[in-house]
């Protein structure tokens, strides 16, 4: 088959030319022009591409991986733009499985870590390729087999090559540390499995908390005007490596203090995602992750988040939390924000003056302490305080779920913020809708239901 000439990449080429293109101008001498342009314009055209084979068919797919292959082990620096297209492009094919198996190597793997500048014998620093090299990394992670990756990472004690590369961010640029930070969330998951138990292990006694909370601070200091991506995976990886000890844990808890030493540093950054006041749907979602990381700190412990040192502001946090509770109702009203509403009930429950802030944040058009006195029963205002539009009464549904968690969690934050009084919670979500925390509670003589196992 003839080489095609150059194609247009400004215009709307046709794809299947164009990857015939790519596959004829691999063939020439690297670094030229055209072989660098092809290259870039499969890139940019398949950038976020996750099905080729139903695209261009199975011969195609196999024929270009193939080529790849071949060319990305004779290439180095001086070669860099063209090296970086190279992980680019296996990266995007790596996506589906399917006649990937040469990227699936132990040979690659290490071929990719080396070009990540994280084997440790042999590490390469070149930006441009780093990124890529990383990805690759991370997307073989991801689709590979899981244990075989996690092993060969240990192996070439990929811990203390990542850990070192954080140790100096001013090095690299957003994207090569975002794939960094990515493949750390990996690595860092808290598993069952020895090999995952290893890599937690050594990264806690490297001090990856320590040393990713530098990174923090310095991301969350133009934060929400600049969103880097890594930001969203340094809050993963705080997560992963304190699972252990808060809400969520199954075994006995440690010493927070212990296992996070520099927990006031990442309680405060954490804070500052918090509090911002852009309603955009990423810094929202950075904001849910804050959440999942406040979960993590043991019950005991919570208020540290209300008054670390240096900031007392207790109620800057909880007017956060709030906020946080209501745009989410509004942007998902039939979805229930369960950890958001754990760490509300956690708050509520070792921070009594909390009970009452929740109370009128989230019923602001009620005054119970008035409603019982006068005995408030009437239809008409029993129906106005229903449909006012409030985020207490947009919760009540969820006392009535059939989703166990839901309904768990909705009347465990309804009753706390009545200070744990039935004749209050009555009031406030109706008889129907507290039936069955009371019944939960054996309160008005409801247990017998629970006995009867109704």
């Amino acid at each position: 088959m003839a080489v095609q000439g150059p194609l247009d990449t400004t215009a709307d080429v046709n794809e299947t030319d164009q990857v015939n293109y790519l596959q004829n101008i691999l063939d020439t001498s690297p670094q030229t022009p055209e072989r660098v342009s092809a290259l870039q314009a499969f890139v940019d055209a398949h950038e976020k591409f996750m099905r080729f084979i139903p695209r261009y068919g199975i011969d195609i797919k196999e024929t270009l991986v193939n080529h790849l292959m071949k060319i990305v082990y004779t290439l180095d620096e001086t070669n860099d733009k063209e090296l970086s297209l190279v992980f680019a492009s296996l990266k995007t094919l790596s996506r589906e499985t399917r006649k990937s198996d040469p990227i699936f190597t132990k040979t690659f793997y290490r071929h990719c870590m080396k070009w990540s500048g994280l084997d440790i014998a042999n590490p390469k620093f070149v930006p441009i390729i780093m990124k890529e090299a990383a990805k690759c990394v991370v997307m073989i992670h991801m689709n590979g087999s899981e244990m075989d990756c996690m092993q060969f990472f240990m192996d070439m004690d990929g811990v203390t090559s990542v850990l070192n590369l954080f140790k100096d961010t001013s090095a690299y640029d957003d994207e090569v540390l975002f794939a960094h930070a990515r493949l750390l969330c990996l690595v860092s998951f808290p598993k069952q499995e020895e090999v995952y138990q290893a890599s937690v292990k050594k990264l806690q006694e490297l001090g990856c908390l320590q040393i990713i909370g530098v990174y923090f601070e310095k991301l969350v200091k133009e934060f929400p005007a600049k969103r880097p991506k890594a930001l969203f995976e340094v809050l993963r990886i705080v997560f992963n490596l304190t699972v252990s000890l808060g809400a969520l844990a199954k075994g006995e808890k440690e010493s927070y203090e212990k296992v996070v030493p520099n927990f006031e540093s990442l309680i405060k950054s954490s804070l500052q995602v918090l509090y911002a006041t852009e309603k955009h749907v990423e810094v929202l979602q950075y904001k849910e992750q804050v959440v999942n990381c406040f979960l993590n700190i043991p019950t005991k412990f919570i208020t540290i988040i209300l008054q670390p040192k240096g900031i007392s502001q207790s109620e800057k946090t909880l007017g956060a939390l709030m906020e946080l509770l209501e745009i989410t109702l509004e942007r998902i009203p039939n979805e229930c924000p369960i950890q958001l509403l754990m760490l509300l009930c956690c708050i509520a429950h070792n921070f009594v003056p909390a009970q009452r802030y929740f109370l009128e944040k989230m019923f602001p058009h009620r005054d119970l302490g008035v409603e019982l006195e006068l005995e408030v029963g009437k239809p008409a205002v029993e129906t106005a305080q229903k449909d006012y539009p409030c985020m207490g009464n947009k919760l009540i549904p969820f006392l009535m779920s059939l989703k166990e968690a839901d309904k768990y969690f909705a009347n465990e934050l309804m009753f706390q913020i009545c200070g744990e009084n039935d004749k209050v919670f009555i009031k406030l979500v109706g008889f129907g809708p507290a039936a069955g925390q009371l019944a939960m509670r054996n309160m008005f003589g409801m247990g017998k239901y629970l006995d009867g196992g109704n």
